[in-house]
């Protein structure tokens, strides 16, 4: 027990030794790409390949594509491929682009879960300028120029660390790319790679008081990082770029979410992007969206857009307005397919979606109430453990998602648990827990004492907890510190005669139950039996010894009461059904 206990000691050294290591990794790859990044710098004007800058989605252009951090759906494969694992279901991505004088983008996307924190993607951009007047030497006009551009994407993306209930907490991906430019009858094709990480913090203590599920999302995404383009004998680099992001999401006011993003860009063409962005969702239906962004080449500028959310597809649209040369206009489409796989601790395939609305799935209403569930459901597993640190802690994360949750009966249990660990002092004391954590008889009791007592049964888990010390009165110094607590609780003092066995225990109240019987104090009788009941529900005696006492008292509606129960637990008791004949009862 000793080496197994150390090993689950380990392994949490491990993982947090683990997440320490990978923050610096992340850390040490940011600021050496902020460093090593100019060396790769050229002139404004000087990349080829630029239509590997197209935003893609209409979401993340109404929020100034300052999005590294925030993406979330199968457009994650453009803007920092580790966003891909908060993939639930298959996803499918379609956007379109239309720009000044003829030029349109097109992009397609799509994204397969694996199994909860691994994704698989692919992507295809394109960008069409439209038929190109050619000219000869003189300058006389001749046939129109084919040009196209695309670049094929795979994407791997992985959750490296994850939270209780399987979301990531510091993830990665990567982009492999083929891509093609064409300009007539000259080509040129080259590889590149993108990689990303993204690293979120979920708080038990949020900065905003009663504003529940905040989150803090931190991201940094090397992008077209590989040889130039190559045009028969001159070459141009690709349009490589470093992005560092943020972004903060919170639910205030119940079912709307809020988020807040803003992301620094730099490219090797010299150039510096800046990009502030808003979105809020309201009533689980509508996205209200507003962006700034500046940089040298462009300027200053805000942009805006709105989408709609149905149970199996995103739309969404933008506008940015570029001034003297007019307005984009972006659509985009996402598209969901199949059923969630469920996350720890649930177990097998649910469809969190309600299947045939169209409208504002309640489903949506959302991962808040899904994930409260799931740490409700990871507390009631920590009671049954005996770990009541997590299990506290994971109440109160369910609390911060779902703050409804303090006015059921887990606001109760929450004020109990709290109440145990305080008054055992268990938060300095992690032998006591390891010993009530153990596989034995007294142990297992004292979990079955302390869920009893979080079950608000105060005078059962009084009675339970005299047995659980009786089990081993020369046991840890903790059974003896719970029987006293319990006892507290109940404003009772211990009874020391009754600190038995329970099958010991239930034979000395059925005594003294007998002995108040022939001293006719009835009353002692129903309090002694009753007892009994709490700790052995299908005791036949005393249940049958309760209705008697119960006839005596003149109390005839409950003497006929537990007459009955006892016939249903001992069909052939003849004497209890001749009694209850007489009475006219049967």
């Amino acid at each position: 027990m000793r080496g197994k206990r150390r090993g689950k000691e380990m392994k949490r050294v491990f993982k947090k030794v683990k997440i320490k290591r990978i923050c610096e990794y992340i850390i040490l790859f940011s600021l050496l790409m902020i460093f090593v990044f100019p060396v790769f710098s050229g002139s404004p004007g000087t990349s080829g390949a630029l239509f590997l800058n197209y935003s893609p989605s209409a979401r993340a252009t109404a929020m100034a594509n300052s999005y590294s951090s925030l993406t979330d759906d199968v457009f994650s494969v453009y803007y920092n491929p580790a966003g891909l694992v908060n993939l639930d279901l298959i996803q499918l991505g379609l956007s379109y682009t239309k720009s000044f004088q003829d030029i349109s983008n097109q992009y397609f996307a799509f994204g397969y879960p694996y199994r909860i924190g691994e994704v698989f993607g692919f992507s295809y951009h394109s960008l069409s300028n439209g038929d190109i007047q050619g000219y000869d030497s003189m300058g006389a006009a001749t046939s129109k120029i084919d040009t196209s551009n695309y670049a094929l994407s795979f994407t791997y993306s992985r959750a490296f660390t994850k939270d209780e209930i399987e979301r990531p907490v510091i993830s990665a991906g990567a982009n492999i790319k083929y891509i093609s430019e064409n300009l007539d009858d000259i080509s040129a094709k080259t590889f590149a790679f993108d990689l990303g990480v993204l690293y979120t913090i979920r708080p038990d203590k949020y900065w905003l008081k009663d504003v529940p599920g905040q989150e803090l999302n931190f991201a940094a995404v090397l992008k077209n990082f590989g040889p130039p383009l190559k045009f028969d004998k001159e070459s141009t680099p690709l349009p490589m770029s470093l992005t560092l992001g943020s972004s903060w999401i919170s639910h205030p006011w119940s079912k709307h979410k809020l988020s807040l993003s803003a992301d620094a860009t730099i490219r090797n063409d010299d150039s510096v992007k800046f990009g502030l962005g808003a979105e809020y969702f309201l009533f689980q239906l509508l996205f209200a969206r507003i962006g700034f962004e500046s940089s040298r080449d462009i300027g200053s500028k805000l942009n805006f857009g709105f989408g709609f959310r149905m149970s199996y597809l995103d739309l969404n649209y933008s506008l940015a307005d570029y001034g003297d040369l007019g307005n984009m206009h972006k659509i985009d489409l996402v598209l969901r397919f199949g059923f969630e796989k469920a996350k720890s601790p649930l177990e097998g395939e649910v469809a969190r979606s309600e299947k045939g609305k169209i409208i504002a799935p309640k489903e949506k209403i959302e991962k808040l109430e899904m994930f409260a569930s799931d740490f409700i459901k990871l507390a009631e597993k920590n009671i049954e453990k005996g770990d009541y640190l997590l299990a506290k802690e994971n109440i109160t994360k369910a609390f911060n998602l779902e703050p409804s949750l303090k006015k059921s009966k887990w606001g109760k249990i929450y004020e109990r648990v709290d109440n145990l660990i305080g008054s055992l002092k268990l938060e300095k004391r992690n032998e006591k827990l390891t010993i009530l954590k153990k596989d034995n008889e007294q142990s297992n009791y004292s979990r079955e004492v302390i869920k009893t007592y979080l079950n608000m049964e105060d005078k059962k888990a009084y009675l339970m907890a005299h047995i659980m010390y009786g089990i081993n009165p020369k046991g840890d110094s903790i059974f003896e510190e719970i029987l006293n607590f319990l006892s507290r609780e109940n404003g009772l003092i211990v009874r020391t005669d009754e600190l038995l066995t329970k099958d010991s225990w239930i034979i000395y109240k059925l005594k003294k139950s007998t002995n108040y019987f022939f001293l006719k104090q009835y009353n002692m009788v129903v309090e002694e039996c009753s007892e009994i009941i709490m700790i052995d529900e299908n005791n036949h005696t005393a249940t049958v010894r309760l209705g008697s006492a119960y006839f005596m008292l003149g109390d005839k509606e409950n003497a006929r009461l537990y007459y009955e129960k006892a016939l249903k637990l001992n069909p052939d008791d003849k004497i209890t059904l001749e009694f209850m004949k007489k009475q006219g009862w049967r």
